[in-house]
């Protein structure tokens, strides 16, 4: 506890970027089902976490505005019950600078770059990395109710785990959006992706046994998505996409369909309910052959994802939510997934 309550200070401490920040603080307990995401014996117990996120405007003129964003955030595992698991953290610290100027009298350009570094102790299925990105948009209004934008994006990964590969990656996008009224709006996305990954790419020989070349993999992602937003009394989104990723790598061709869908309805006594779904199929290429230790069933990969949010404005700075989740992640068929359930209690404040 003494661990935790230092940590908390320093993030106190970190999160005014600015003198005008907005401060935000989330803390709660959550009991998981499946602390490590295991395929088999499944160990539950407790969770605690501790988010602090900070926003504020840097600058704001006539021709734009730049917005800085931080967030940290402490994930405190507690021991397992009935293993020999020891206690273990997480934790994730984020910085994000957002600027958005205009380009003639209807245009607008948006640069955002962040760097984000997450730090794994004692946690198995958590992975140590410090990430890199800069993303843009760029708004093109076309006629009275239709918008483009060009996406365009560039990252990279720098791995801090021996079982998880570097990588560097570059987008390009451009959306199509129809708003009509607040009350509904509908998009459509095409965007490409290039993913370098610092490791080598793989072969199937002839008498079926899977060598290294000495070429690293390298992917192509290319996804379609179909989406819309609309408000009558509940706040509705929904949006399916569609992918293709194509490699120099065996085993790592794959299509894939994700429909999810999120649904915010206002109640009784300032309680607000959210639901959130997500069904997500990966049909891979190739059949990967038996290998010593490890799963065969790699030929279809699903992950679902169930969210069920009360909440509840106990005062103008502070709000009371319950949580459960439903988690499966793994292939379709045999025993290679994991479920989970986690059950949350959790306070928001705004200060």
């Amino acid at each position: 506890m003494r661990f935790i309550a230092c940590v908390l200070l320093c993030l106190l401490g970190m999160m005014r970027p600015v003198p005008a920040a907005d401060l935000q603080v989330v803390g709660g307990t959550a009991f998981d089902s499946n602390l490590y995401e295991a395929l088999v014996k499944a160990q539950g117990g407790l969770v605690s976490r501790v988010s602090v996120t900070a926003k504020g405007f840097a600058w704001r003129g006539k021709l734009g505005v730049v917005q800085i964003e931080q967030q940290a955030g402490l994930k405190h595992i507690w021991d397992a019950a009935s293993t020999e698991m020891q206690a273990g953290d997480v934790f994730v610290e984020q910085f994000f600078v957002h600027g958005i100027t205009r380009v003639g009298k209807r245009n607008k350009l948006g640069i955002r770059t962040g760097i984000k570094f997450k730090q794994a102790t004692r946690v198995p299925g958590e992975e140590s990395y410090l990430r890199g990105v800069v993303d843009g948009d760029f708004f093109v209004p076309l006629g009275t109710h239709f918008i483009s934008r060009v996406r365009f994006g560039f990252g990279g990964d720098d791995s801090r785990d021996v079982l998880l590969a570097e990588a560097d990656y570059h987008s390009a996008g451009l959306d199509l959006v129809y708003a009509r009224s607040r009350q509904f709006k509908a998009h459509v996305r095409f965007s490409r992706r290039w993913i370098d990954y610092d490791r080598a790419a793989l072969v199937l020989e002839k008498s079926d046994q899977i060598t290294a070349l000495k070429m690293n993999q390298a992917d192509q992602t290319s996804s379609l998505i179909l989406g819309f937003q609309a408000y009558a009394g509940m706040l509705i989104q929904a949006d399916y996409a569609f992918s293709r990723n194509r490699s120099n790598s065996f085993g790592y061709d794959y299509w894939s369909h994700r429909l999810q869908g999120m649904l915010v309805r206002p109640l009784f006594w300032k309680m607000d309910v959210q639901i959130f779904a997500q069904f997500h199929v990966r049909l891979y290429d190739d059949l990967v052959p038996n290998l010593i230790g490890q799963a065969t069933e790699t030929d279809a990969y699903e992950q679902s994802i169930g969210v069920l949010k009360m909440s509840r404005q106990i005062s103008p700075k502070y709000v009371l939510a319950g949580q459960y989740g439903f988690y499966r992640n793994g292939a379709r068929q045999g025993d290679g997934f994991y479920r989970k359930h986690v059950f949350s209690l959790m306070l928001e404040a705004k200060l």
